[in-house]
């Protein structure tokens, strides 16, 4: 329990040993002071250090009931003052709220531990944190007894980012195929501007599969640039909307305050196959109106 006055909260006490590790793999995130808390400081979340009306410099009080402290009343526990030394700030609200990182020799001291650690974290890269629920049970197995592995990644928040990113996807495909029907008509429109030209190349013996092709390649090679300059405008839409400071998201409610840009080939490829797809069926269907056009009927009515 973090406390501040007559404010309190609970909070994830955390320490990692191997202090020659420079810097540590989670220092990105100190947006401000040190990553490397010496004895007697702490590295606090920034919704914690905020929520208890804390700052950069100030001292916390950190309570944890021991078991080696019982007294005729119950246990009690024992409190602990450490001055914060630097805000943690990842982006993910349950961590920002709660999270508090010091020396392993102030944990222990904490905790009433002389030796050794309570657990050992196993960092996993992204392609394995949905399998993280298997490998505990796979790692269980195999540690017997005495130890146990848990799975500490947030993996229904994982499973709800993914699902709406297929989501999104598939609405978007759907706009897509409408922005399709708008395809349609303008080649129809163009059809009829260019009647006069499709006359003239078939008085002169062009071939239906030659017509359909100077049209069809004409307003593909259209589409195509014009799903290319969607895609780079709403990667610069993107950015601004990372780089923006006049609204951010709220914690509490959506995990994350902030939007992080990633841009993946695959996905862009993806994205553009599936417009490329539609669009080039939507021009495709309306130049069959072309067989059914008569020479005659075409310099008669110019």
């Amino acid at each position: 329990m973090a406390f501040n006055g007559e404010r309190s909260q609970g909070a994830l006490l955390s320490a990692y040993g191997l202090p020659e590790q420079s810097p540590p793999h989670w220092s990105k995130y100190v947006t401000s002071g040190t990553a490397k808390p010496a004895p007697g400081n702490v590295v606090v979340g920034h919704y914690l250090a905020r929520g208890l009306g804390l700052a950069l410099g100030d001292t916390i009080q950190l309570m944890y009931p021991r078991l080696d402290r019982i007294s005729p009343l119950g246990m009690y526990p024992g409190t602990t003052s450490l001055r914060i030394a630097g805000l943690y700030r990842s982006g993910y609200y349950e961590f920002d709220r709660s999270l508090i990182l010091c020396s392993v020799a102030d944990a222990r001291s904490i905790l009433g531990i002389d030796e050794g650690f309570s657990s050992i974290e196993v960092k996993l890269d992204s392609s394995h944190l949905e399998d993280s629920e298997l490998l505990a049970v796979k790692y269980n197995l195999q540690l017997g007894e005495n130890l146990q592995a848990h799975p500490v990644a947030n993996i229904t928040l994982l499973r709800i980012v993914k699902m709406q990113k297929w989501l999104i996807f598939v609405i978007f495909s759907f706009l897509v195929l409408i922005a399709g029907i708008n395809v349609i008509s303008c080649v129809v429109t163009q059809i009829f501007d260019k009647k006069n030209e499709i006359a003239v190349m078939k008085a002169l013996g062009a071939g239906q599969s030659t017509i359909r092709n100077i049209l069809g390649y004409q307003l593909t090679l259209v589409c195509l640039i014009s799903i290319l300059l969607g895609q780079l405008f709403g990667i610069l839409l993107s950015w601004l909307a990372v780089k923006q400071n006049f609204y951010r998201l709220k914690g509490d409610v959506y995990f994350i305050d902030r939007l992080e840009l990633f841009v993946s080939p695959l996905n862009q490829a993806v994205i553009f196959t599936v417009a490329a797809f539609f669009v080039v069926l939507c021009v495709r269907i309306p130049l069959r109106r072309i067989d059914r056009m008569q020479v005659i009927d075409l310099l008669r009515n110019p």
